[in-house]
């Protein structure tokens, strides 16, 4: 159904087609029912105007006081393309438009179409928690929109287009993932410690709050830089980044005993991972359960050494501070090779030693340096033993006082002859 309104205020009800509207002068009431309704021309000061059920649109302007557009229910998008900033509320049913060309009229939009927006306009959109999801075409401007843990949706679609757009996460105690169909930002800024994980937005700058926030990375030409806070970041070998600035931890200094009171990457899926001179503030690490092969760069880190699978590391040179390496639990090591390679004495800090962890295990000490022929005839039961000839530490852990390839942990010391000279082994 096509009408058009009278000049002296008409009253129009429609039912479930698609109807298109034009107001005329008067003080018009309309409810177009269901379908999806246009509805055009000026919007007086008292014109009500409701857009029924289904999915309709309206083309945004200056309302006066008084004048009310409502999109009802259903899914509504609203079309802006005025050159004057715009910040919108989907989180709210009344009283969306929170600044802009008029603060007055708007209620039960779920959808904000800007794509017509120039350059120089910015939008600000607050994200909210309808049940279809909310989506947001944005402009050329400098344009932020808003999620919270409490409010976005798996079925938001959000779609930033030019300019400098950003996501800000909003909230704790919850988690925000970005979604395959949040497009085209390129900054992240986590307010007050949530939970974030990114989707795979090529060189997305995530920026972290001065609380505890917790960063999965979703692509390895991101970067991470987490302010402050006791902070983790996860990785896997295909999304480890070249920079993450981390620092201003609660602890100061590395905490061996909570390790989660430091900034903390960690590590899941295994593979190549390599920290390289853009890794900077992180103290702590996790291996995660699947192998992986791991290059540290020179910043000193307490590598968390899990599932008792044959990981290889290889060591920075201490120039900044030592490698701690720990092996967490005492079961599941049985059999394995774990290479931990380049233990180096900085001849610049002789005291800078790496230091290697072995207390998980419960042995009854540390039996010295012997050959492999001294090992062949048994040393001290439940004991580890280096062997000069190979740069091995030998673990009996099945406390047989012998060397056994299918029960015992072998790890290996690449460039080790003197264990004593360049690694401080903690047994207990």
């Amino acid at each position: 159904m096509t009408v058009t309104a009278a000049a002296v205020g008409s009253t129009i009800l429609t039912g479930s087609g698609n109807d298109t509207i034009t107001l005329a002068a008067g003080d018009d009431a309309v409810n177009t029912g269901a379908g999806s309704d246009s509805v055009s021309g000026t919007v007086g000061a008292g014109d009500a105007i409701n857009l029924g059920a289904s999915a309709d649109s309206f083309t945004f302007q200056a309302l006066p006081s008084g004048g009310d557009v409502d999109g009802d229910t259903g899914s509504d998008t609203l079309v802006y393309s005025l050159a004057t900033d715009l910040t919108f509320d989907f989180s709210v049913t009344t009283g969306q438009v929170i600044a802009g060309p008029t603060t007055y009229g708007y209620s039960n939009f779920e959808n904000l179409n800007a794509a017509g927006v120039g350059v120089g306009v910015d939008l600000t959109a607050v994200d909210g928690a309808a049940a279809g999801g909310n989506s947001l075409l944005t402009g050329l401007g400098d344009d932020i929109i808003v999620v919270s843990v409490s409010s976005f949706s798996a079925l938001d679609v959000f779609q930033a287009d030019g300019g400098g757009d950003q996501l800000t996460v909003n909230g704790s105690g919850g988690t925000v993932t970005m979604q395959a169909s949040w497009t085209g930002f390129e900054t992240v800024q986590i307010n007050s410690g949530a939970v974030f994980v990114a989707n795979t937005t090529a060189n997305l700058a995530i920026s972290g709050s001065v609380a505890d926030d917790d960063i999965t990375v979703g692509a390895s030409s991101q970067t991470v830089n987490t302010s402050g806070g006791d902070d983790i970041i996860r990785v896997t070998s295909g999304t480890m980044p070249s920079t993450i600035t981390a620092g201003g931890d609660t602890a100061g200094t590395p905490d061996f005993a909570n390790p989660f009171d430091d900034d903390v990457i960690v590590i899941s899926g295994g593979g190549a991972v390599t920290f390289g001179p853009g890794i900077t503030g992180v103290e702590q690490m996790f291996t995660g359960a699947t192998a992986v092969t791991l290059v540290l760069n020179n910043e000193g880190y307490i590598v968390h050494l899990e599932g008792g699978v044959n990981h290889v590391v290889d060591s920075g040179n201490n120039v900044s501070a030592n490698d701690y390496f720990v092996f967490e639990d005492s079961v599941g090591w049985e059999g394995q090779v774990v290479a931990l390679n380049a233990f180096l004495e900085d001849a610049d800090a002789p005291a800078q030693f790496d230091i290697l962890n072995i207390s998980a295990f419960g042995l009854a000490g540390y039996d010295g340096e012997q050959t492999d022929a001294q090992i062949a005839d048994g040393f001290a039961a439940g004991t580890a033993v280096f062997n000069t000839d190979n740069q091995r530490l030998y673990l009996d852990l099945n406390g047989d006082g012998f060397f056994n390839s299918g029960d015992d942990l072998r790890i290996n010391l690449g460039g080790v002859t003197d264990l004593s000279a360049v690694v401080d082994l903690i047994l207990s």
